[in-house]
């Protein structure tokens, strides 16, 4: 299957929208715009870590900047991650990089498009979240997720993985760039999905990467591969429904009744959550 311009839902048995290849923005200089984003991607590498070999993590190996709003990881309250004055340079470059502001937008368009009780549901709650505390800040103005990281490479090939940090029924985007053949490696493997997907340097994907286990398939040696990563941790929107307060602090104040009833509400969340999955009337199934 191939990611082409045209946008390809993933559905399930029931048709319900569980994935979707979005393709890219319209645009007939589509090809030099996403070149120039690796481009500023490899020179970001070469700053901060030279020619060195990358560092082995749970996700791959491959080196990794990452900026935006997130909370967990033993943060008591939500904040904008922290990186050295080096590293907010460089992150200040990438983030008013035209093509970087310009897949943050896209991205959120589509899952507004798409899956749009899922990105009221962002609004309602992130809205809430940047509203009650005015020293977060969004990385992009146009942008409904709340964290990025950039993939630098040079060869962003994932292992097998769950973002489990992630809000579980959330969705992510990933954009893939770089100068490597889709046709022979670079592949998006979906594997309860049972699907191996052609992903081309400048097209996005988005899809509940807490849920979905996903991975790449590898590219030549020659050959370099970046990514774009836009998502939102699940603990943020805990956060607000606790009245922006931490998890045990919000329940040592419910009474028996309620702390009854929010256990019936988080049981039945990640069903509420699936809701917001559209159901569709044709579409490429799984």
């Amino acid at each position: 299957m191939d990611a082409s311009r045209t946008p390809l839902p993933i559905v399930d048995k029931d048709r319900r929208l569980i994935a979707l290849f979005a393709g890219h923005p319209p645009d007939d200089n589509w090809q030099d715009e996403h070149r120039s984003a690796a481009d500023e991607l490899e020179q970001a590498r070469l700053k901060l870590f030279g020619k060195r070999e990358a560092q082995e993590h749970r996700r791959g190996e491959f080196d990794t900047l990452r900026c935006g709003t997130s909370h967990g990881g033993g943060q008591r309250e939500p904040s904008n991650l922290a990186n050295s004055p080096k590293r907010t340079e460089v992150l200040e470059r990438l983030n008013n990089h035209r093509v970087f502001k310009r897949l943050a937008g896209f991205a959120s368009s589509v899952l507004c498009t798409w899956v749009p009780e899922l990105y009221d549901y962002y609004t309602t709650y992130l809205g809430a979240l940047y509203a009650g505390d005015h020293q977060l800040k969004r990385t992009f103005l146009s942008w409904i997720f709340t964290s990025t990281t950039y993939n630098l490479g040079p060869s962003t090939i994932c292992f097998k993985h769950k973002d489990f940090a992630n809000l579980p029924f959330g969705w992510c985007a990933v954009t893939a760039l770089g100068d490597f053949d889709p046709k022979k490696g670079g592949h998006l493997v979906l594997w309860e999905c049972g699907l191996v997907v052609e992903f081309p340097p400048g097209s996005t994907a988005l899809l509940p990467s807490a849920t979905i286990s996903h991975s790449n398939t590898a590219i030549g040696a020659q050959e370099h591969r970046f990514s774009f990563t836009q998502y939102s941790a699940g603990a943020l929107f805990r956060w607000v429904e606790n009245g922006f307060k931490k998890a045990t602090t919000f329940e040592a104040s419910l009474t028996a009744v309620e702390k009854e009833r929010r256990k019936q509400d988080n049981t039945a969340r990640f069903l509420k959550g699936l809701g917001f999955f559209p159901i569709l009337r044709s579409s490429t199934s799984t």
